[in-house]
């Protein structure tokens, strides 16, 4: 904990009890403001006599950049801990801002529930205003195409939607005329006649389908909007592996949940797998699946034996009788055993599967790919094989299971008081952690209580319909050469990675490996909404930084894709956004997301990671319907009447309407826990700002591009090193935590100044 001088200004706070203070800490930079409330903090009667609204010299403890305690005339002040953090259920409380005390009064606009982000993880702002440590060499820190911008601290509340049976003469209702310019290539997936095309095709012209840019839009306008976080899986649960992880406390879970020590010759401890041995069937006429213990000399119903090099990884062996099997895991280098299951033991209690148990097996997506290279290793799915009683396509030869499939298993009580069974392929297999990913999202931005604004304008089901129609944006007529010309062959994308956790999630400190927060860390809290940062990458495959891949590609490969029609940058494509009873706020609020500030893009379609698809979105006209003039006449100027009128020229009116809407609610918000200076646009706020530099097309050329597309890349296994010295380091191996935004942003010049 790191001490530092500064200035205390207290000031009472609105609508809050006696002893209720607000500290703004001064260190004679950006002031950092810190809420603590009343009864765990501010006892001692001699506050009230401390001035009001003046300087007051103290001392600041800081803990990862957060304010931890504070000193004043020898009287150390810290925060309580709120013993509702051991719930399980309710991951929270780390480095919260404030801590206890009464509870504030939300404003009218905003929904702050009983158990808010407050009371469980570190604020939007807390997060942006964490120290981080400069790097010292370009390798000191992590890098992905990607990052996160902070979830909100406030889900902001808009008015319920109209009736639809009728439009309304007190709202907006018309249509977007909209125009895309592409800024680097662009391809949007699909698969025709066995060939990756252009998805959308017609008479020989691309167009983007509405469906692939109303989910742009709508993911906008949830960040902006400050809605729930719908971007998630909420109950999924994720696995891991970790017998030799540089996060250490993750391998100590591991080794604790899998491992058990034994006494041995040699030095250091010695451990075995505390996993048992089992055959899995599937049972027909309750669809239930059911593990039937193994017996063997060893009470585990397996015992290691010298390894067959015969046999493939992930293979099984029929021994001769009933005497079991030969099972084979994965190819580890130098790997000198195998393990021979027994048969069934007929005493043995079957132990029959949840449906959670086959649930969390089948989530696990993981289980045939590489941790780092996201490699497939081969379909190994032990629940089709019991169903099957036969092996699947991990070897040539068939290997039958008419007593069921060998797998190794374990039972466990979860976080939760739940009894479950984890299995798999090996001894050490992979296991879920406690907590899903939901139970890292603080409850309210994940409450379904409510419509958002991106609910109210796209609907929800079962609930309101949507409001905003997308139709397809077509070619202009002057686009006519619009193919980047050949067959292109991009560099492999996996799947995302949230067991990435060094990422994913916020870490104590910016320093990778040791003690890290990973998916079973209660209290950590997920790191908000994912984003790809914009990179102008060459199609020459010979550069380093090209999104071609530069290596001839096996016509059998799976992972690699050959895109047959790509657009070129520079195309422009226009189409339209029809809308239906829309208020003031609610249409500035589709023109905030679509007149972005300048020098910003959009992403979309496939690639991003790879500097694929930034687009420029603008709008050409705002029209509005006007039933009331279409029905009371026929014709208009020697034309039909259409009852349009062109009212762009007011559009700024209705993106300040929806922006006064936020910031009074933020501001609301702000203002019964800790007073800032109010903001003169949205894009002034601090996660806004964080947003921005997500949108930001970068600038810069030559070096400055080679440089920013260096910092915005994937982590690689096998990297030259750029000391000359020939070596090829791993950069998974130390789990390096992904910088915020705002380092990887200002770390480079080419970004500066936007």
């Amino acid at each position: 904990m790191s001490e530092e001088p500064a200035r205390l200004t207290i000031r009472r706070a609105k609508n809050q009890k006696k002893y209720a203070y607000t500290f703004a800490l001064d260190p004679g930079d950006k002031p950092i403001t810190v809420s603590w409330f009343k009864d765990q903090i501010i006892q001692p009667d001699d506050w009230l006599k401390l001035p009001k609204d003046q300087p007051i010299p103290i001392t600041v403890q800081r803990k990862h950049g957060l304010v931890e305690s504070v000193t004043l005339n020898g009287i150390c002040y810290t925060k309580a801990v709120d013993q509702r953090d051991s719930n399980p259920r309710h991951p929270g409380g780390r480095g919260r801002r404030s801590s206890g005390g009464a509870r504030p009064q939300s404003p009218a606009n905003a929904s702050v529930p009983e158990r808010s982000r407050l009371e469980q993880t570190p604020s939007a702002s807390a997060n942006l205003n964490r120290v981080e440590q400069a790097s010292t060499a370009d390798g000191d820190q992590a890098r992905a195409p990607y990052n996160f911008v902070p979830l909100n601290d406030v889900v902001v509340q808009f008015n319920s939607p109209p009736r639809r049976d009728c439009y309304h003469a007190d709202r907006l209702s018309g249509y977007l005329d909209i125009r895309l310019k592409t800024r680097t290539p662009l391809f949007i997936g699909g698969k025709h006649c066995d060939r990756h095309v252009f998805m959308a095709v017609q008479d020989g012209q691309p167009y983007v389908p509405g469906s692939s840019w109303r989910g742009l839009i709508r993911e906008l306008i949830e960040i902006v909007s400050y809605g729930h976080f719908t971007m998630l899986d909420a109950n999924r649960r994720l696995f891991f592996r970790a017998l030799t992880d540089s996060a250490k406390n993750l391998h100590r879970e591991y080794q604790q949940a899998m491992q058990t020590q034994r006494s041995g010759p040699g030095k250091g401890p010695k451990y075995d797998p505390k996993s048992l041995g089992g055959y899995l069937t599937y049972r027909e006429h309750d669809q239930k699946y059911v593990i039937r213990p193994a017996g063997h000399g060893d009470q585990k119903g397996y015992q290691f034996v010298k390894k067959d090099n015969a046999l493939r990884p992930f293979s099984y062996k029929k021994l001769p009788g009933n005497s079991g099997y030969w099972v084979v895991s994965g190819d580890i280098p130098d790997k000198k055993r195998m393990v021979e299951m027994g048969p069934t033991d007929p005493n043995g209690k079957p132990i029959v599967l949840s449906d959670y148990d086959v649930r969390d097996y089948r989530d696990d997506t993981g289980r045939n790919t590489e941790r780092n290279t996201g490699k497939n290793i081969g379909a190994l799915d032990l629940l089709q094989m019991a169903k099957d009683r036969r092996t699947g396509n991990t070897q040539p030869s068939v290997v039958e299971f008419p007593e069921g499939v060998p797998v190794f298993y374990s039972q466990t009580v979860d976080a939760h008081g739940q009894t479950r069974v984890r299995f798999g392929h090996t001894p050490y297999f992979r296991v879920s952690y406690n907590y899903t990913v939901g139970e890292h999202v603080p409850e309210h931005v994940m409450s379904e209580a409510s419509l958002d604004l991106a609910e109210i304008l796209f609907g929800r089901v079962g609930k309101t319909a949507t409001r905003l129609f997308f139709e397809d944006l077509t070619l202009t007529p002057s686009a006519s050469q619009w193919q980047l010309d050949g067959d292109w062959v991009p560099k492999v994308l996996s799947s995302p990675k949230p067991t990435t956790f060094q990422h994913y999630l916020e870490q104590p400190g910016p320093i990778g490996g040791g003690d890290l927060n990973h998916w079973n860390t209660q209290g950590a809290a997920i790191r908000g909404y994912k984003a790809y940062w914009h990179r102008v990458t060459p199609t020459d495959s010979s550069q380093e930084e090209s999104w071609v891949e530069p290596d001839p590609i096996d016509l059998e490969d799976t992972q690699h894709i050959t895109m047959h029609q790509v657009v070129q940058a520079g195309t422009t494509f226009t189409g339209r956004i029809r809308f239906e009873n829309l208020s003031p706020e609610e249409l500035g609020a589709v023109l905030f997301v679509l007149q972005l500030p300048e020098g910003c893009a959009l992403k979309l379609g496939m690639g991003k990671p790879l500097g694929l698809g930034s687009v420029e979105v603008s709008v050409d006209r705002v029209i509005q319907w006007r039933p009331d003039v279409y029905y009371r006449s026929l014709v208009h100027h020697e034309t039909w009447e259409l009852g349009e009128e062109d009212i762009k020229a007011q559009s700024e009116t209705y993106r300040q309407a929806f922006e006064r809407h936020m910031l009074d609610a933020i501001h609301a918000h702000e203002a019964v826990n800790e007073p800032s200076a109010p903001r003169a646009s949205l894009w002034d706020e601090l996660r806004m700002r964080q947003l921005r530099k997500m949108l930001t097309f970068p600038k810069g050329a030559g070096e400055q591009n080679a440089q920013w597309n260096d910092r915005t890349r994937y982590l690689q296994i096998n990297r030259q090193s750029k000391d000359g010295s020939g070596k090829k380091p791993n950069e998974y191996e130390e789990r390096q935590i992904l910088p915020s935004i705002d380092r990887v942003f200002e770390d480079h010049p080419s970004r500066e100044g936007r």
